[in-house]
C-alpha cells in the first residue's frame, strides 16, 4: 500500500485525469472523507448491499480489486455526505448548466453523461430520485454513484475539473427536494 503523501499525490493527479490504480484510488478518496464501495462492470456492488451491510472497501477487502468481477469503486453517497446530480444525457447537462449556471463544483464524465458532486446540506434530508427532469437523477442518502478511474461494462469515469465540491445552491436543492 503507498504512504498518505502517495496517496495524496495520487488523488491530486486523478483529479487532473491522470490514471492510476483502482486500489490507490479508493484509499485516496477515503482519507479525502468518503465511503467507498467496490463494484463491478454491471455498477452493482460487489458484496453485501444496504443499510447497515454495505461493502466498504478497506484494507480488509483491498483485494477484491484485483481479482473477481471487481471492476470499479463508488462513493456512498449518505455517509460520504454528498449529493450528486447524475445527467445520462450531455443535452441535459448542457441544458441545465444555461438555466441554473456553470457547475463551479467538481463534475466527472460518465460513459452516458456527467455527474455533478455536491455536499449535501446539513438537517435536509435529499432522497434519490428518479427522472426529476427526463435525463436527470439525484444519488444521495442511502445510494451511491460510481467514481472515476472505474471502468464499466459501456466505458470509463474521469474528472472533468478538480474543483472542490461545493454546497449545493438553494434553487438546485428547491428543484431535487
Amino acid at each position: 500500500m503507498s504512504t498518505i503523501k502517495e496517496l495524496h499525490h495520487t488523488y491530486t493527479n486523478l483529479l487532473d485525469g491522470e490514471p492510476c490504480s483502482l486500489i490507490d484510488a479508493a484509499y485516496a478518496y477515503i482519507l479525502d472523507g468518503y465511503t467507498i464501495t467496490i463494484v463491478g462492470a454491471d455498477k452493482r456492488p460487489t458484496g453485501k448491499w444496504g443499510v447497515g451491510g454495505w461493502n466498504r472497501f478497506d484494507e480488509t477487502n483491498a483485494d477484491r480489486l484485483s481479482i473477481g468481477r471487481a471492476t470499479g469503486i463508488a462513493v456512498i453517497t449518505g455517509p460520504s455526505g454528498l449529493a450528486v446530480l447524475d445527467f445520462d444525457d450531455p443535452d441535459v447537462f448542457a441544458l441545465f448548466t444555461e438555466q441554473y449556471g456553470d457547475m463551479q463544483t467538481r463534475v466527472a464524465r460518465t460513459p452516458r453523461g456527467y455527474h455533478a458532486y455536491f455536499n449535501a446540506p446539513e438537517g435536509v434530508t435529499i432522497k434519490p430520485r428518479l427522472n426529476i427532469i427526463p435525463g436527470l437523477d439525484v444519488r444521495a442518502g442511502e445510494s451511491y454513484i460510481i467514481l472515476p478511474p472505474s471502468i464499466m461494462e459501456h466505458g470509463t469515469y474521469a474528472w472533468v475539473n478538480a474543483n472542490p465540491i461545493l454546497d449545493m445552491p438553494r434553487p438546485i436543492l428547491d428543484l431535487i427536494t
